[in-house]
């Protein structure tokens, strides 16, 4: 395994397996304080977790949460995505989040208070429908590569955003003027408010010009891993540097 290729398993790995680690913890926790088994048709643990905070179980599971050192901006991108992919339905269930204080519709979106302040996110493909080819959950590299492909005057930053217990992963996004879209949270937000709420660690920014011209660059590199994509590559290529 090659330095590039350790980064980037060192970061992953962590993070994936920390996850399953602590999630499981988390809900054996739960369950022998509710006395109650959680057989939720395929969720996994995290999803578990989430799903049963906007429950009556919030009460208990908060308090095993902060003993892992839960983290709210991970919560918040959970809540951002739920609400961007599934506008029509009702958001009630989030209203025993802890980091969100209150939400209210607005045209194409929502207006947020949460506990790192107020924040406005507009849902990306109903603000733009075009944006709709573009937006995978979970495949933010991508979903960025491919929309830089076809939109020339963006420019793309991959960065490091939390995961809910302590650690990280990498996650690229589409710098537009004054604006982020997110495209695998299908969320279009004001920089300032973008950086309140996902506290991104910026690695590298890139444009499409340069990525371009990156490219044959990179694919000519089997110790970038050139596998993992264009911007995740120039990502790690400046983490090692």
């Amino acid at each position: 395994m090659n330095k590039y290729q350790k980064k980037y398993y060192e970061i992953q790995n962590e993070s994936i397996n920390n996850l399953k680690n602590i999630s499981k913890f988390v809900m054996k926790d739960l369950e022998l304080i509710t006395s109650t088994k959680f057989v939720i048709d395929k969720l996994d643990d995290i999803n578990k977790i989430f799903y049963l905070l906007g429950t009556k179980y919030a009460r208990y599971l908060y308090p095993i949460l902060e003993k892992y050192n839960y983290n709210y901006h991970a919560e918040l991108q959970y809540i951002i995505a739920n609400l961007c992919y599934y506008p029509e339905n009702e958001f009630d269930n989030f209203k025993s989040f802890k980091s969100l204080i209150s939400i209210n519709r607005i045209e194409n979106g929502y207006q947020l208070e949460t506990q790192f302040g107020d924040a406005r996110v507009y849902i990306a493909n109903r603000l733009i429908p075009d944006l709709s080819y573009y937006t995978v959950y979970g495949e933010s590299h991508q979903c960025c590569e491919s929309f830089m492909c076809d939109y020339k005057n963006v420019s793309a930053s991959t960065c490091l955003i939390d995961d809910p217990f302590s650690k990280k992963h990498y996650h690229s996004l589409i710098n537009s003027e004054d604006n982020i879209i997110d495209l695998s949270h299908n969320a279009f937000m004001h920089f300032g408010d973008y950086n309140k709420i996902f506290a991104p660690q910026i690695l590298n920014t890139v444009s499409t010009e340069e990525i371009m011209a990156e490219a044959k660059k990179i694919y000519s590199k089997e110790n970038l891993g050139k596998d993992k994509g264009l911007l995740l590559c120039l990502a790690l290529e400046k983490q090692i540097k």
